[in-house]
């Protein structure tokens, strides 16, 4: 008798001994995690591709003898159905009998009083900032549009005037997947789309999340979310923008706010600017989230490059607009004096119920 034949004879007795011994072994005083453990372990040991029974059916091209590995083939592969019947059924008893074991000891007592449902569910911090951006610019007559988190390299940089060889591209570096697309570095990968409208006046403002990939500190995430503001017209000036800006920080803030406005540049706006406001921490006083200076740095801005209005398919010497660009989360810091960005994510209850 060939070796294998011997090793079969053998398999269907252990398979069987084990098989029952699993299912027998389920009483009340047994876990039923352990028991589920025990049967899973017979299922793999027979039935994985590191299996015994594979090693032969995988072998059988090794064995010279063509009578032999006929026999032999064929005696495996009545063993691997009789085997998969027997288990098949010995899965349904051992199913039956944690159910019965679970009735046992998982007994409901309907007159036990049950747990009042909170009818006022609580909302997490990021969710109900998006919410206070959204009431203060819908009054202002903005629409609320939500971004892409997965767009095409065209929308997050050429059509923003950052072309491939743009050493701007090294401050957004993302995610790529493997089709070219990438995770969204920034909101304002959907400017091409609604500037492209066949509108004379927009007004929209974008929410949604950004992907970078970078180091992770008490102000800086690789995961974050931004607000984004697009309003093109026929004419547009750096003022109107201006006035735009301090009436939603100051309804934002509930206060009246100092501010400097000081030039800066980004590929999709010209000229640019950094819009900073009197620190809200400190009052202006100086403290070391302003750095003593009494201002902070909130949000980059300026006029939509005229390049930007063209690869949209609109005429720049018609059409001017401004946009700006701020993180939700750094607006939620400041407004709840919060030192570390990374409490946002971190799941810690303490943290998120603090807020209401």
């Amino acid at each position: 008798m060939h070796k294998a034949e011997e090793i079969l004879n053998d398999l269907e007795i252990e398979f069987s001994t084990e098989l029952d011994k699993a299912i027998t072994n389920l009483k009340d005083t047994l876990s039923l995690d352990q028991s589920k453990l025990e049967f899973n372990n017979v299922k793999v040991k027979y039935f994985s591709k590191n299996s015994a029974l594979f090693a032969i059916l995988k072998d059988l091209k090794n064995i010279p003898d063509i009578n032999e590995r006929k026999k032999i083939g064929e005696k495996a592969n009545k063993l691997r159905v009789k085997l998969t019947e027997k288990l098949s059924s010995s899965e349904k008893a051992f199913t039956l009998k944690i159910l019965e074991s679970q009735l046992k000891t998982e007994k409901i007592d309907p007159t036990r009083p049950g747990i009042k449902v909170s009818t006022n569910p609580h909302q997490h911090l990021i969710s109900s900032t998006i919410g206070r951006i959204e009431d203060i610019f819908t009054s202002m007559g903005f629409k609320v549009r939500n971004s892409f988190e997965v767009d095409n390299e065209y929308n997050n940089f050429d059509a923003l005037n950052i072309a491939a060889n743009h050493p701007a591209r090294d401050n957004w570096d993302t995610l790529w997947l493997s089709d070219g697309n990438l995770m969204v570095t920034h909101t304002s990968s959907m400017q091409n789309r609604i500037l492209a409208q066949d509108n004379s006046l927009i007004k929209e403002i974008i929410i949604g999340k950004c992907f970078r990939n970078e180091a992770t500190d008490a102000r800086h995430e690789h995961t974050f979310h931004q607000l984004e503001g697009v309003y093109l017209a026929k004419k547009a000036t750096m003022g109107d923008m201006l006035g735009v800006l301090l009436e939603f920080f100051e309804k934002y803030f509930e206060r009246k706010l100092k501010y400097k406005f000081t030039p800066d540049f980004f590929p999709f706006v010209e000229p640019g600017a950094m819009l900073s406001i009197e620190c809200v921490i400190c009052d202006g006083k100086g403290c070391k989230v302003c750095k003593f200076s009494g201002y902070l740095e909130v949000l980059g801005c300026g006029m939509i490059h005229p390049k930007v209005i063209a690869n949209a398919g609109k005429n720049p010497k018609e059409y001017s607009g401004f946009a700006w660009g701020i993180g939700i989360e750094r607006l939620a810091l400041l407004n709840n004096d919060i030192n570390d960005i990374r409490y946002f994510y971190s799941n810690n209850l303490r943290f998120i119920n603090q807020f209401n």
